[in-house]
């Protein structure tokens, strides 16, 4: 067996060596280099060879993501896109009105209405008319000639008994015997006039007097809860405050 191998070596390497030298140079065959193959700029391209779609960059299942990771890029919990983004409701502060007073007189209520400037709230004043006590009038009833009336007038004064004659007012062209604040006096004051031969009158005259009042409007109802509020009334002892219905408050 072994001479059976090295019989085989011995052939072969004698062919090898036969071919280098019997065969001519231009009978060894040989191999032809090509240049790689370029495509033409412009081609014809089967439906086939199209590249496949890109893929969604939304995944075809959302089992696997996060749901912090779902609300980051806008899908719901159950994985479809919401279909509108509802806004935000912007919640208003509610406006606080009231009424401090009473003042003394319009000068201190401008100047709290400056001081509630200075702390970004409104105010402006407002006078109130309330009833006051009535007084009580004697007097003659109107003329019908100033002259009639000048004659009577001069009379009186010469039994030194108070009068003047009147130029306005409803009882325009009588004569003014006193004005009294209580109505004994004015009833004992016409029933001596009466007894001297005149025929007095009262009548009862209602009064107003003003009362001065600042409104207060806050932009916030809030503000009332804050240390400013309680230390800028911490030294109004002297006013009173009373929440009413807000109103424009003009400048």
């Amino acid at each position: 067996m072994r001479t059976f191998v090295v019989l085989i070596v011995l052939l072969n390497v004698g062919y090898f060596f036969w071919l280098q030298r019997v065969l001519p140079e231009d009978k060894i065959p040989a191999f032809e280099i090509k240049q790689p193959f370029k495509p033409a700029q412009k081609t014809l391209m089967l439906l086939g060879e199209q590249p496949a779609p890109v893929e969604s960059i939304l995944p075809r299942s959302t089992e696997s993501i996060m749901p912090s990771q779902l609300s980051s890029i806008g899908i719901n919990n159950d994985g479809q896109l919401p279909v509108s983004m509802e806004p935000v409701p912007v919640v208003k502060p509610i406006q606080w009105c009231g009424m401090a007073g009473e003042f003394a007189d319009e000068l201190g209520a401008l100047s709290f209405v400056t001081e509630l400037g200075e702390l970004g709230m409104k105010g402006n004043i407002e006078v109130l008319e309330k009833s006051a006590p009535s007084t009580w009038l004697v007097h003659l009833p109107p003329f019908k000639f100033e002259s009639d009336a000048r004659i009577v007038l001069e009379e009186l004064q010469n039994k030194d008994i108070d009068s003047y004659f009147m130029r306005t007012g409803e009882l325009m062209g009588g004569i003014s015997l006193g004005v009294f604040s209580r109505e004994i006096n004015a009833q004992r004051a016409k029933t001596d006039l009466v007894r001297r031969g005149y025929q007095a009158e009262i009548k009862e005259i209602f009064l107003t007097e003003p009362h001065i009042f600042v409104n207060i409007q806050l932009p916030d109802a809030t503000l009332r809860n804050t240390s400013i509020w309680d230390d800028f009334w911490a030294i109004k002892t002297k006013l009173e405050v009373t929440e009413k219905l807000c109103e424009t408050i003009a400048r």
